[in-house]
């Protein structure tokens, strides 16, 4: 058995802390504004998972750190109106979303794919007595990666500019129920 590639790993080792912030109000019974930020704590460090599959690291991947996943944060900035009509309700709004360069809390040592998606988000809600069901796909408008830190300290040894793949994944599909009491 041999490590994977990160990007279609199903986890990344660490235990988190989940923060999650709603927001939502009423203009009145036909439009209304949601908003949602979410963000992961992640404490661990590195998860001890090699990085390279089938191969020897590098000296330099050793020397930075690079030769080791990191367990990063992450994060989702949600926010856009909601039309309402009887049974169907439809939504379009803003999602940032993507992996941090530097912890919150907690070392950011070993590879990472930091950086964001800013994407539009249209939604569509199904309404019932007392479910609704959502789903939220969004559609890319930017991308952008970052410098990791195991890649800056190889910048700084070699005195190249070196920077890996990054960001978070094409698209988070945000789906689910909510229950009136």
């Amino acid at each position: 058995m041999a490590p994977v590639n990160a990007s279609i790993d199903l986890g990344d080792g660490g235990t988190g802390v989940v923060t999650e912030v709603n927001a939502f109000y009423l203009f009145n019974t036909s439009i209304s504004f949601y908003g949602n930020f979410y963000y992961l704590i992640n404490p661990r460090d590195q998860n001890g998972v090699s990085t390279t599959t089938w191969r020897a690291p590098t000296a330099l991947q050793v020397a930075t750190g690079g030769d080791i996943y990191s367990v990063p944060d992450v994060y989702s900035i949600r926010g856009g109106l909601n039309f309402n009509l009887r049974k169907l309700g439809f939504s379009a709004g803003l999602r940032d979303e993507g992996v941090p360069v530097h912890d919150l809390l907690g070392e950011s040592n070993g590879l990472r794919r930091p950086g964001h998606n800013l994407s539009f988000e249209p939604g569509i809600i199904y309404k019932m007595k007392r479910i609704s069901l959502y789903a939220y796909v969004p559609a890319i408008i930017s991308r952008r990666i970052k410098q990791d830190p195991s890649d800056a300290k190889a910048s700084e040894i070699t005195g190249v500019y070196r920077m890996g793949t990054g960001g978070s994944g094409n698209y988070s599909v945000f789906a689910g129920a909510q229950f009136k009491l």
